[in-house]
């Protein structure tokens, strides 16, 4: 019942020439950057590189100044200074934060983390004054605390001043407090902005380091807790946010914390590689899984000891909550789809409300999230709390306010609050059918589900075949990708899948098998795919791609976003045109005389390249013109370059012929492009072309680039990139490196293998197939 979206075509953008420079490294890049509104390289190069940017004054932050003078008051006299936070990431990393920051100057601080099955989400009156009566002098909370009237005024009124930092949307009146901090308090268009709950306090205790003189010893401290908890509470990668979280990764893949190691080593994640989609569904999870489940101020600890014992018992208790919170999510999923799989009338329902007094709450959130994306319909989840009334977590679909709908609502709630596609709520157990009435009553006035059609932003074409290191290396210039900076979504058509399995016991997540024409095939994870049929006709992928690393391996990981049958909407309607008639000598035993008759007959244009024998004038893929008639002598490497041939000619007539390329086998590949290299550096000052060189060669740009990367692991040359094709070749400096090499050897066998697959399978392919699927207008790869 998975949806698929309509796709949104990527709209032709014009590079400022201002971008050349980075249009030279990639198009792509250059494209992407012009789409951000980024147009001149003063504003490109401090988004590439965080090491350029230059962080804004926390004095612009309002309340930061006043809470900071206090703060500085406080560590004077040595008084006692209480955090209060959250117990999720990014209030778990806000706390963390400001202890350390507090521990570090020898100040005497004490914090706490609400108890979720107790307390719930942010400032309870009597909480908080057993918290108070431990000496608190100044309370600072973090991530909480905006709307906390009640518990904060009375701190106010017993003499305990009170500094509120917080991310959520301040109500019209703020609580009675001495400084409030909150980044709603800036204009949108401020680096501040979109702070998390972590940033808004590290913008605190930034004024206050700078002040201190230990700023750039700080900022290596406690960045990687900013940019987990950024991440975690998926705030948007923009302005700040971006820089701050570019750096914190690049210190967790240096040095992480010990608590992180140890995370990371009991999931099998390796450090060095980390990423913020590791922080997401790693650390994270793991992190929340204490307060979803149980009591989160451990997690302080744990991320500021340096005690690798402790660190590794509490990471060993974190897997272990995980994978106890994944079998929850999954028990309540299906029970949840069972009760939706009962309702005779579920289709006709524009929503989902469910619930269970035994669903645990902390995990309702994360079901409901999936019911959404599976359903496409907004999902609110409810269990009982200790009061025996109902409390919940509601998720929505773009174009519908889920907070808005509750509000319309508010009569029947005891307590709500969120965003536009997440909330939580409270009610009374009696006025639930009544609220389930109101709210279908309440969506229906709006919208009707099935006219919402939930659409996907395609970034690029980009085959399968063309991800490659190259590639991923302007991926890597343009992450870290989340809210704000969506990792990119790229188009490879004409697939099949040839094979499936599951990854985990519990059938939810799937390993895709599929393949183009030319018989490649390639792994693409489905996460919660579940038991979703799969497509038995040729189908265009939407797809994301990231690295991954497993067991030390590094690999590029292809991600399954969505999928249509072949030909989508998204194509522009073909031209017409005649038919084009087909020539077939392939098969012939006379090819010469056939070759020699056919070119007498009917003048085409040939191409063929590295052929023996040949007399006849031919073309290779970068020269040959527009034709009537095309003569291809011999199968063409790869689907690219026949794509390419047929672009370009655009023939009425097509003969296909099967004459022998030149013998070669690996040694005589790398000897032909050192000769070449030589030539280069001798007559051209080193520079070349990839697509030249294939041409040359009869070969694919895949394997001369893999062939450069053998040579200089081989210490025989260096490589300089100049754009996507071209490269600066110079002799080799360093000491040959056994281990690249020998993996760049596996490599370029691998793929002078696919090119014999592909030139076999068109072989055995049928005429009219060939022009049937290659005789498109694709990109040129």
């Amino acid at each position: 019942m998975l949806l698929s979206k309509r796709w949104i075509e990527p709209e032709p953008i014009v590079i400022p020439d201002s971008l050349q420079a980075f249009y030279d490294v990639s198009p792509y890049l250059a494209e992407v950057l012009a789409k951000k509104g980024i147009i001149d390289e003063a504003s490109a190069i401090p988004f590439l590189d965080y090491t350029k940017y230059t962080p804004t004054d926390p004095s612009e932050l309002p309340g930061v100044d006043k809470a900071a003078a206090r703060i500085r008051s406080a560590i004077n006299g040595k008084k006692c200074i209480g955090i209060w936070g959250d117990f999720d990431v990014d209030g778990q990393t806000s706390t963390a934060l400001l202890v350390s920051f507090f521990r570090n100057l020898g100040i005497p601080v004490q914090y706490h983390i609400p108890i979720r099955s107790e307390e719930s989400h942010g400032i309870l009156k009597q909480p908080l004054q057993d918290f108070l009566a431990h000496g608190i002098d100044l309370l600072i909370t973090c991530d909480t605390g905006i709307s906390a009237h009640t518990a904060l005024n009375f701190a106010t009124q017993n003499g305990v001043d009170v500094i509120l930092t917080d991310h959520h949307t301040p109500p019209q009146v703020l609580p009675d407090v001495f400084a409030v901090i909150n980044p709603h308090f800036v204009a949108a268009e401020h680096a501040y902005s979109a702070l998390s709950g972590v940033g808004t306090a590290y913008i605190l205790t930034r004024r206050l380091a700078a002040e201190l003189n230990i700023l750039s010893s700080w900022e290596k401290t406690c960045l990687d807790l900013v940019a987990m908890g950024t991440i975690a509470d998926v705030a948007p990668l923009v302005k700040e946010n971006r820089y701050m979280v570019q750096y914190g990764l690049e210190l967790m893949r240096k040095n992480a914390r010990l608590g992180i190691q140890e995370l990371l080593a009991a999931a099998g994640t390796a450090v060095e590689a980390l990423d913020e989609q590791d922080v997401s569904f790693t650390i994270a999870p793991r992190l929340n899984a204490l307060g979803r489940l149980g009591d989160a101020n451990p997690i302080v600890e744990f991320l500021l000891t340096d005690e690798l014992s402790s660190a590794r018992r509490t990471a060993t208790e974190l897997e272990g909550l995980n994978n106890q919170r994944k079998m929850l999510v999954n028990q309540v999923y299906q029970a949840a789809a069972a009760q939706i799989e009962q309702d005779s009338g579920f289709d006709k329902k524009n929503i989902i409300i469910l619930s269970n007094p035994n669903w645990p709450a902390g995990i309702l959130g994360i079901v409901a999230n999936h019911l959404t994306d599976y359903y496409g319909k907004p999902a609110i989840l409810l269990t009982s709390d200790l009061s025996g009334n109902l409390k919940g977590s509601a998720r929505s679909i773009e174009g519908i306010n889920i907070t808005n709908l509750l509000k319309a609502n508010e009569q029947l709630l005891l307590s709500y609050g969120g965003h536009a596609m997440a909330a939580g709520l409270a009610m009374k157990r009696e006025n639930l059918e009544l609220f389930i009435q109101s709210m279908h009553a309440s969506i229906a006035s709006i919208v009707n589900i099935q006219q919402i059609e939930a659409s996907l932003s395609i970034d690029a074409y980009l085959p399968l075949e063309n991800i490659n290191e190259p590639f991923m290396q302007v991926m890597d210039k343009l992450a870290p990708f989340g809210a704000g900076n969506p990792s990119p979504i790229f188009l490879a058509e004409h697939l099949h899948v040839v094979n499936a399995r599951y990854l985990d016991r519990d059938k939810i997540h799937r390993s895709i098998q599929v393949a183009g024409a030319d018989g490649q095939s390639y792994e693409v994870k489905w996460w919660h795919a579940f038991d979703t049929p799969l497509p038995s006709e040729e189908i265009n992928l939407a797809y994301s791609i990231r690295r991954s690393t497993f067991r030390g391996e590094e690999k590029i990981e292809i991600e399954w976003v969505d999928a249509h049958k072949a030909v989508p909407e998204i194509l522009p309607a073909p031209i017409p045109k005649p038919e084009t008639v087909i020539y077939d000598f392939r098969f012939s035993k006379a090819r010469m005389d056939d070759l020699h008759s056919f070119i007498r007959t009917y003048q085409p244009v040939c191409w063929g390249e590295n052929l023996s024998g040949i007399e006849e004038s031919i073309y290779n893929r970068l020269d040959i013109p527009e034709h009537a008639v095309l003569a291809l002598l011999h199968m063409p490497p790869s689907a690219a370059v026949l794509r390419h041939i047929l672009k370009q000619v655009h023939p009425s007539a097509l003969a296909l012929f099967n004459l022998p390329e030149k013998p070669v086998n690996l040694k005589q590949f790398l000897q032909t492009i050192l000769g070449m290299l030589k030539y280069a550096m001798r007559e051209k000052e080193g520079k070349i072309s990839l697509n030249l060189y294939a041409a040359l060669t009869g070969l694919t740009t895949e394997i001369i680039d893999l062939g450069l990367s053998f040579l200089e692991a081989d210490g025989q040359i260096t490589i300089r990139q100049l754009s996507e094709d071209e490269r600066i070749i110079a002799k080799g400096i360093q000491a040959a490196d056994p281990a690249a090499r020998g993996n760049y050897q596996e490599k370029l066998i691998n793929a002078f293998k696919r090119v014999q697959a592909f030139r076999r399978f068109l072989l055995r392919l049928p005429p009219e197939r060939i022009i049937a699927e290659y005789d498109t207008d694709a990109e040129d790869n």
